[in-house]
């Protein structure tokens, strides 16, 4: 009975060609976009915590700590100069404290750049040393890094995205040893990073246009600061508790009124970890709730078929049809379209999900989650929408549905 049942369902979703190819052209446009939002989050996340991971569980960051406004306090009081951490302190950190097996500095500021007549846009102007490749996972294309040798001297590292633009395209001698301009004073290119080559703190990419120098070429700030944060890596077995006290107490006593925040990581990585998982449940949401449309749209092909089939129902019921028969082929024809959709919806978003990882050069894989929420929330559409056009068919009067003509 229920082979014939299936049969019958098909048949009628075949004559009805044109309603039948639209039902499953939204629900396969639904179903493909949930898979496809949901996996490229769900790559997105895991490149993320690849990229934290890669760090390692040893690496910590040391900031200051945000001072509370005072609004009592006028506009000259933005001008003095803040306790601060320098260089200097930065580079004799290991040798205080055995926890720290190395450290870097950084400071962070922005720039114009002039090279072989064109001009452009430094996203970061980097102030640092030798420690910040080693810490931050850097790989060079070209020449080397900074080196501690390089201070006081005006050498820069640039970013590989520097090499898209079309000064750099277009430059035909060596990029290593040519001279750039960058905040008014001429540097010497040492070297170029490979493109995305840098693991940050955050657990980005490096950002385009970034240059590399060394921390003694860098200005002091409004705030009368240099070094904006410092990058550091714990010694193997190092307590994170005790060291982030004892670094909080390196500065204070070094530098009056110097309160400094150290964050590790592994806090990063849990942290970055819940915002996965934040992401994951809201496309989850989102993608429901595209679902639900997909399915009201079943529901009303469905409505619309029972309207335009009544005389095929009072003739069913004529030749001696039950009211489960009825409910059954009209139900039956629902989930049909459910499953159909799910399965071209899912192909869709896995091969709309492929594409896109490999232009953004992320690691692809298919996500079970997202195909069981595709698969399995189109039979549940088809079950749930699918219901009430099929009892609402079966319930239809004989003799009414006879007259329908």
């Amino acid at each position: 009975m229920l082979i014939r049942h299936i049969k019958t369902a098909g048949n009628s979703l075949y004559t009805a060609k044109q309603r039948t190819l639209l039902a499953l052209l939204g629900m396969s446009i639904g179903i493909a976009s949930v898979i496809a939002m949901l996996s490229v989050g769900l790559m997105y996340g895991e490149e993320t915590m690849r990229q934290y991971q890669a760090l390692g569980s040893d690496m910590l960051s040391i900031g200051y700590q945000r001072e509370p406004r005072d609004n009592s306090s006028d506009d000259s009081d933005s001008d003095r100069k803040k306790p601060a951490m320098t260089a200097a302190l930065v580079q004799a950190l290991p040798e205080h404290l055995h926890s720290i097996a190395m450290a870097a500095p950084e400071a962070n500021s922005y720039a114009w750049f002039d090279f072989d007549g064109t001009s452009g846009y430094v996203w970061d102007f980097i102030g640092t040393t030798q420690n910040y490749r080693a810490l931050n996972g850097i790989k060079i294309q070209q020449g080397r890094f900074i080196s501690d040798l390089d201070a006081h001297q005006h050498t820069v590292v640039l970013s590989g995205d520097f090499l898209n633009t079309k000064a750099f395209r277009t430059y035909k001698k060596n990029i290593i040893g040519a001279t750039i301009m960058l905040r008014d004073r001429e540097y010497h290119i040492v070297g170029v990073l490979a493109e995305n080559a840098m693991l940050n703190s955050a657990g980005g990419n490096v950002i385009r246009k970034t240059a590399y120098t060394h921390i003694s070429n860098m200005r002091q700030q409004r705030d009368g600061r240099t070094v904006g944060v410092v990058h550091a890596k714990l010694t193997a077995g190092a307590d994170a508790a005790q060291t982030a006290e004892a670094i909080e107490q390196y500065f204070a006593k070094r530098v009056s009124g110097l309160k400094v925040k150290v964050i590790f990581s592994k806090s990063l990585i849990e942290r970055k970890q819940k915002q996965a998982n934040m992401q994951t449940l809201l496309l989850t949401v989102i993608g429901a709730i595209a679902m639900l449309v997909a399915g009201v749209g079943i529901m009303n092909v469905m409505l619309t078929s029972v309207t335009e089939r009544k005389q095929e129902i009072g003739i069913l019921r004529a030749i001696g049809a039950r009211q489960a028969d009825i409910r059954w082929q009209f139900f039956i024809e629902a989930v049909i379209l459910s499953l159909l959709g799910g399965a071209i919806g899912t192909a869709l978003g896995v091969a709309a999900a492929y594409g896109y990882a490999q232009v953004q050069e992320l690691t692809f894989f298919v996500s079970t989650f997202a195909i069981f929420v595709g698969v399995g929330v189109s039979t549940a559409i088809g079950i749930i929408f699918g219901l009430y056009p099929a009892h609402k068919a079966a319930k239809l009067d004989p003799i009414t549905a006879l007259r329908a003509v």
